[in-house]
């Protein structure tokens, strides 16, 4: 009777400590969901990641990770990045998360195909940062590729998911003022500076700002510590983005706008409507508008009396030759944009501008 009561306590002992176990493993695995679901919305709350954003890093080539269908169990994007002048894309695909790590496919893209094999492990840091690792990935697979990315940096939440025109659109102000002529005309090179609040409120941003072309002659007309005071005011308008720039503080040096969808021209005689042609090469000089990220040529002409005005038209691309540049590739290419400057200095509105 003693041992078979030993054996019956044995047993009820195994399987208490059986269901203890089988308890605990729920509560790990309960924990480890939690955690999981908590790094997938840190992942999934903003649309655009990147790594540009670390001031101590070293990295020398700048990506956007887009994620483009933000669904909970599965999700895929874009990996966005110049590269030898050329912007460059990859595709991705959720493949698992585990903790505090989520793994991603990673694929070439040809044309509408996804070719190639490598794998990027992202592990969640805070809400706002992740480390991102880029890897061929393991097995035998004869596609697998190393993405021409920084192996490991960190990411951060983009404060621009998108174009010009997504940035300008996803402004709160849902009575954002339109960019016309008439507002144009008003706030041109040389007049009153208090003129562009006065009429468009506080602008969205005011930056330290500089020229695109760095021309020597320019020193004999705008002295030094003039051009440390450059400074420009950036306004999200529905249909553009408006750049105001002023030395003084007292009157307008030139205004640039890119635009969202139309093109808006100034009220002024132009060589083109909207694209590039034959008489506007013959007339302008040709020049990069250059970063990391992105690209544009500026093509700059002079207008005399009665206007006295540098007009600098953009377009998207960039120069193979900057010192013979192929005009005929030039030719049909659409304007997106444009500075109407007082002197010869070109103004430009860059993407990290809009951050």
């Amino acid at each position: 009777m003693e041992k078979f009561l030993l054996i019956s306590s044995a047993v009820a002992g195994l399987i208490a400590a059986l269901f203890t176990v089988i308890s605990v493993y729920h509560i790990i695995m309960e924990r480890k969901e939690k955690l999981e679901d908590k790094v997938k919305n840190a992942f999934l709350k903003s649309k655009v990641w990147t790594n540009e954003g670390d001031i101590n890093s070293k990295d020398s080539v700048f990506f956007d990770l887009c994620i483009e269908e933000p669904n909970h169990h599965f999700f895929s994007g874009k990996i966005n990045y110049y590269n030898a002048e050329q912007e460059q894309h990859l595709t991705f695909y959720f493949e698992k998360v585990n903790r505090k790590i989520i793994t991603l496919k990673l694929h070439e893209t040809v044309g509408w195909r996804n070719v190639g094999s490598a794998k990027a492990r992202l592990t969640f840091i805070n809400p706002e940062s992740f480390k991102i690792v880029f890897s061929k990935g393991y097995g035998f697979r004869k596609d697998r590729f190393m993405p021409d990315l920084p192996r490991k940096t960190k990411i951060f939440p983009s404060k621009v998911n998108g174009t010009i025109s997504e940035v300008a659109t996803r402004q709160n102000d849902i009575s954002r003022k339109i960019l016309t002529n008439d507002i144009i005309v008003a706030l041109s090179p040389e007049r009153n500076y208090a003129k562009a609040k006065e009429m468009l409120g506080v602008p969205d941003k005011v930056i330290k700002d500089s020229s695109v072309f760095e021309d020597k002659f320019r020193f004999d007309v705008i002295s030094k510590e003039d051009l440390e005071n450059i400074t420009s005011d950036l306004y999200f308008l529905e249909n553009a983005v408006l750049k105001v720039t002023t030395i003084d503080k007292q009157s307008i040096h030139a205004l640039t706008v890119l635009c969202n969808d139309e093109l808006l021209l100034p009220d002024l005689p132009h060589y083109c409507s909207d694209k590039v042609c034959q008489e506007l090469l013959e007339n302008a000089i040709i020049g990069s508008v250059r970063t990391i990220k992105e690209s544009a040529i500026a093509l700059r002409t002079y207008m005399g009396p009665p206007f006295y005005k540098h007009m600098t038209y953009f377009t998207n691309g960039y120069l193979e030759d900057e010192d013979n540049p192929n005009e005929d590739k030039l030719i049909g290419s659409e304007i997106v944009g444009f500075c109407l400057s007082e002197s010869q200095m070109v103004f430009y509105i860059y993407d990290y501008e809009l951050r």
